[in-house]
């Protein structure tokens, strides 16, 4: 197994949901002071369960500077992640794989995770190179099911 260690930061609300479900560390949510807060209930009680550090904003454009100008729904969530890639022979025991090659958008890599996970992949195998690798437009389009 090969891990990568980066800081991710992860925008909008289904991303942010479905990674506060996962057993991922997350290390801090940014949320939108000026939003609509009973939108952010169900990530609220969450980071509670968690005990997940919480920062408030009061700018939009601070939010926005943070996330790149993504569309962050107000919410965004700070984690240190490790991509984990696996050998073929590790994943041995798995029932169903899905093998892709030369899928290299994000977004398509994303949409076909999403699609995926509603079908019970076990793991999806991808090429080391000609790619898309896991990142935060593949976790954003995938509406969190890269977790």
């Amino acid at each position: 197994m090969q891990q990568r260690e980066k800081l991710r930061i992860v925008c909008g609300i289904h991303p942010v949901e479905a990674m506060l479900k996962s057993k991922l560390k997350v290390d801090k949510l940014i949320l939108l002071n000026s939003a609509q807060k009973n939108k952010f209930r169900n990530i609220l009680e969450l980071a509670s369960q968690r005990q997940i550090s919480i920062e408030w904003m009061g700018e939009r454009k601070e939010l926005d500077a943070l996330t790149n100008e993504q569309n962050h729904q107000g919410v965004a969530a700070l984690m240190k992640t490790e991509a984990q890639y696996y050998a073929l022979d590790e994943v041995k025991d798995a029932r169903l794989l899905l093998m892709l090659d030369h899928i290299t958008d994000d977004r398509n890599f994303g949409a076909i995770l999403r699609s995926v996970d509603l079908l019970g992949v076990d793991a999806v195998i991808i090429p080391q190179d000609r790619a898309s690798q896991i990142n935060e437009a593949v976790i954003r389009s995938s509406s969190g099911a890269a977790f």
